[in-house]
């Protein structure tokens, strides 16, 4: 029994990105979507400009590297079955393109020479670092994107496309990130009174 405990505590982390990972999903298709297409009636589907997940994408990804991939994987087909998408073909190639972006984006950072992933001795969080390895996560997830859903739309849609693509990464990402982080003062400063 104490096994089977353990092995399930190692996927306890895999639990919380999926969870988080289709909880920022449903936000962002449902009540952010629904305003959006309120005030921007001529967007597609695709084009939501606050796109919550990315952030969990690159939290994850500094958390667990390349172990943040199957469950960010798994957390995105999980969205696509339920919520559906604008497409009637299983997104497979997007899906993993865009959860496996934000892990080479840190492991260029690396190369860089600049901190990327988090470590157990060092678990401080440097938002500057967080917050360039989500531009350029967006930057090239919107570029890959832009490649494999070219046939979908016109030339001249392209533009929109892209730049929907990094609006909606980069803003996404911003928000959860001040969500973030206001959830964890708001527990430090319980824990302080507890």
């Amino acid at each position: 029994m104490h096994r089977l405990l353990k092995h399930l505590r190692e996927y306890e982390d895999y639990a919380w990105v999926i969870a988080l990972y289709f909880g920022c999903y449903g936000l962002s298709f449902y009540p952010i979507l629904t305003a959006q297409r309120y005030f921007l009636e001529n967007q597609p589907l695709y084009a939501l400009l606050l796109f919550l997940p990315h952030g969990v994408r690159i939290l994850a990804t500094w958390l667990l590297g390349a172990r943040a991939i199957i469950p960010l994987l798994l957390g995105s087909w999980l969205c696509w079955f339920i919520f559906g998408h604008s497409s009637d073909s299983f997104l497979l190639w997007p899906a993993v393109v865009s959860e496996v972006l934000p892990f080479i984006t840190f492991k260029m950072l690396q190369f860089a020479g600049l901190p990327s992933f988090a470590t157990t001795d060092n678990l401080t969080l440097n938002w500057r670092i967080l917050v360039l390895a989500g531009i350029v996560a967006a930057l090239l997830n919107a570029a890959a994107s832009h490649v494999l859903f070219s046939g979908e739309f016109s030339s001249s849609e392209s533009q929109s496309f892209i730049l929907t693509f990094i609006i909606g990464d980069v803003l996404g990402m911003a928000l959860f990130m001040i969500i973030t982080m206001m959830t964890f003062r708001w527990y430090r400063s319980t824990q302080l009174h507890a």
